[in-house]
Parts: structure tokens; C-alpha cells; sequence
């Protein structure tokens, strides 16, 4: 595959990613309106406990925020401010959750059900139980600020930086017609150094994409031959996540992008180069603890497959050419890595 269509598509995928996005899906019941409340006019949020209290008001409509498939901004924060905009849109000066859904394996997004109310200001309102509603006259209704009751931010980070080094095991198989000292040479470059980094945005607690970039490097030296071996690999990732706990975090990952080998072998002053480039496809696991609000450490376990059927090759004397390799024998680059490394996250 041509190198600049590879590169072109890198962005393209990241794009297309984000458009599949959609926010939350926002539906709203009105009974009775009154005039809009202006941006800068307070509505008190309310929360279920097991407080009771009674206060004079009226409930003006219900507001609904659920997932709307591939979602994003509906951590709680934002699920709140959609239902204050609604509420402030139908007069009502507070907002009583009676339902609300944390997010799960099932959906990554907080999901809310409230009554919009119109409070009697007039009334004397309580510090810890703030308000209620009285439509019916017996009814005792448990309201709590929800700033007691839970913190409005998102559960797991917004973006992070990682960057990771370990071991790797390359996964083709030695050709048998190779002689002796040709498959001892060539098994010294089957193992090698690996370290990768990556730069990560998460949508919501569960979706996300990845930029990320690495490097194989091997050497191998039998006899008078010395070769050096480097696979680098650029490309975009779809990340999935599940936190665990208040710091444990296990994430995988899934995604393609450029692949290019280099090979530089030499003999008495003597070196030869070949290259070659293709499409890579990355796939693994990450586990992380985060110590701090702003540092982790992980383990990564991935592997990294590509298949050459081009090398293009110059030679000690000058001349260069490129093969093609018969069907069924490309040059296989793919390998299993294990890489433990830091992270620093952006809340």
C-alpha cells in the first residue's frame, strides 16, 4: 500500500471516529411553563436520601437524559447542566433526580430522570435539605443538595499521555532452507528492545481513541555479520476502558496505521539496507494504577502484525533493487510485546 494513502488515512479514521459521536439523548415532558430563567439565575440541584422534607412548590415537567448509542459529554456534570438548561428553558428554579443510572458495562454514561420545580422562594428553605415538592399536600418527599450526595465530575480521566518500554518477541517463522549460521543470525533478531508512546482521549468513561507510536530494535552479530533490525509503527487506536476501584484501570485497544522495516547488515565495512513498509494492525490490553491525581503506572501486553511482499534493497556497491515476494512467503513483522511504563493523566 502506497506510504502517503497510509498516512492520509491515519487522520481520516480519527475523524470518523469522532463524527460516529453523538451526545446525549435529551427528552422532555412540560406540564406548565413560565417565563425563562436567564443564564445567571440559580437552580438548586436536589438529590434523593433518606432526609424528609417539605417545601412549597410546583413540578413543571420531567427532563430525561439517556445514551444515545455512541456517546459523548454525559459524564454527570454535563448530564445535570442538560437538565438545568431544560428546567431554566420551562421557569423552574430547581430540579428533584429521581432516578439515576451510574455507568456500567452496558453504557459508559451517567443516565438521569428529574422533575423540573418551580420552589416557593418566600419559603424558608433548609441547609441540608433544600427542597420538595407539594402538588399533593401529604406528600413527604426526600431531597438532599447533590452536592452532598455525589461528586459531579467524571468518574475516570479525560485524556492521558503513556509511555511504555519492554521486551518483544517476533512470531514469524525461520525459513528451513536457510543454512545453520544464517538461522542462528537471524534468530538473534526474533528478540529485541520495544518502547512505545501514545497520547489518548477518552469521550466518556468508556470510549476512546488513541494516537500512538513505537519501535522494534534488534541486533545480531555471528561471525563478521552485524545487522541491526527496526520496526517503527504509527497509527490510531479505539480504546474501550473499565475503572476498578477508585485507581485500578484496565483498558484495550484496537487499531491499524504505517508499519516500516529497516534492516541494516555488515560485513567487513561493508553494509547492505533493505526497507519495506506496510499496513500494521495493534491490538491489546493495558493495566494501570493511579497513584496520584495526575501520575500511574501500567503494564501493557499487545502485539503489533504486518506482512511485507515488497523489500527494496541497496547493495555495498551502489546498485539497488526491489522483490516481490512470491505468494505465501512475505516477510512477517509482527511480534508480541510486554512493556510496563507511566502515565500522566488530564482530568
Amino acid at each position: 500500500m502506497n506510504k502517503k494513502l497510509l498516512l492520509l488515512a491515519l487522520p481520516i479514521s480519527l475523524l470518523l471516529c469522532v463524527a460516529c459521536a453523538t451526545p446525549p439523548k435529551v427528552t422532555t415532558t412540560v406540564i406548565k411553563s413560565y417565563t425563562p430563567l436567564d443564564s445567571l439565575q440559580e437552580v438548586k440541584v436536589l438529590y434523593s436520601t433518606n432526609q424528609d422534607t417539605v417545601v412549597k412548590g410546583e413540578i413543571l415537567g420531567e427532563v430525561k437524559v439517556s445514551d444515545a448509542g455512541f456517546t459523548i459529554n454525559c459524564d454527570s456534570a454535563s448530564v445535570i447542566s442538560y437538565i438545568v438548561e431544560k428546567a431554566r428553558k420551562m421557569g423552574g428554579n430547581a430540579i428533584y433526580i429521581t432516578k439515576h443510572l451510574r455507568p456500567s458495562m452496558a453504557s459508559s454514561c451517567h443516565q438521569m430522570l428529574a422533575n423540573v420545580l418551580l420552589l416557593d422562594t418566600s419559603s424558608t428553605l433548609p441547609k441540608t435539605a433544600l427542597a420538595g415538592s407539594t402538588v399533593e399536600k401529604s406528600d413527604t418527599s426526600k431531597y438532599v443538595s447533590l452536592r452532598n450526595s455525589i461528586t459531579p465530575v467524571r468518574k475516570l480521566y479525560r485524556a492521558r499521555i503513556a509511555l511504555n518500554a519492554g521486551y518483544a518477541w517476533r512470531t514469524a517463522d525461520i525459513s528451513p532452507d536457510l543454512s545453520d549460521e544464517q538461522k542462528e543470525h537471524i534468530e538473534e533478531l526474533t528478540s529485541g528492545i520495544v518502547w512505545d508512546a501514545s497520547v489518548d482521549y477518552f469521550f466518556n468513561n468508556l470510549y476512546g481513541i488513541s494516537l500512538n507510536y513505537s519501535n522494534y530494535i534488534a541486533n545480531a552479530n555471528t561471525n563478521m555479520l552485524t545487522t541491526k533490525d527496526l520496526i517503527t509503527y504509527i497509527g490510531a487506536d479505539f480504546l474501550v476502558r473499565e475503572g476498578f476501584g477508585a485507581n485500578f484501570i484496565l483498558a484495550s485497544n484496537i487499531g491499524l496505521g504505517y508499519m516500516n522495516y529497516t534492516s541494516k547488515s555488515t560485513e567487513q565495512n561493508q553494509t547492505a539496507t533493505a526497507t519495506g513498509s506496510t499496513l500494521g494492525f495493534n491490538f491489546g490490553v493495558d493495566g494501570e494504577y493511579k497513584f496520584s491525581n495526575n501520575w500511574g503506572a501500567g503494564l501493557k501486553l499487545s502485539y503489533l502484525a504486518g506482512l511485507l511482499n515488497q523489500m527494496h534493497f541497496k547493495y555495498p556497491d551502489g546498485s539497488e533493487e526491489t522483490i516481490n515476494f512470491p505468494q505465501g512467503s512475505a516477510e512477517g513483522l509482527g511480534h508480541f510485546r510486554i512493556m510496563g511504563g507511566i502515565r500522566y493523566y488530564f482530568k
